[in-house]
């Protein structure tokens, strides 16, 4: 489309009805087009868990993407900012704040380079307090495909490799 063409729409949206929905459509789209800001690509979310509360936290881009029971975003949390150099599926709230999502803690200074493809280990982090510990004894060769938390008793099903 044509600069001189948007200023054209906008005027005849106008003179029509702001209401109508064609012209709200032809508004946004041209925003889109002529409004000079960029969009950031939509992230795709590798993992979804339901908080006590109806809220959502999508995994996306090793990051939580935390959203009230409205849908409406409430926050960010990087994986390093829970200690975290990677974390990935399975993914599941035990409490309002405490999630379990299998991970990769970052490396102590004193201990060197790691292996990137080093095994994912199933965490319990509390969300909280921005920090995340082993939810399980080690599993050394076995990664966590799905989790399930009994409420009753407090026990946790882990299905493995």
């Amino acid at each position: 489309m044509a600069h001189g063409a948007a200023p054209a729409i906008v005027l005849a949206c106008a003179s029509v009805s702001l209401a109508n929905p064609t012209c709200m459509l032809l508004l946004i789209l041209i925003g889109a087009q002529y409004g000079g800001t960029d969009i950031e690509p939509l992230r795709s979310a590798t993992a979804i868990a339901s908080d006590g509360s109806g809220g959502l936290t999508l995994l996306a881009d090793n990051a939580l993407l935390r959203h009230d029971r409205s849908g409406t975003a409430t926050g960010t949390l990087s994986a390093e900012s829970l200690g975290l150099s990677r974390m990935a599926p399975p993914m599941l709230f035990i409490d309002d704040s405490t999630l379990l999502v299998a991970g990769r803690p970052l490396p102590l200074p004193e201990a060197g380079p790691r292996d990137a493809n080093a095994t994912l280990q199933l965490l319990r982090c509390d969300l909280a307090r921005s920090r995340c510990s082993p939810a399980t004894r080690a599993m050394p060769h076995d990664t966590a495909l799905a989790v399930a938390y009994n409420r009753v008793d407090n026990s946790l099903f882990i299905a493995d490799s």
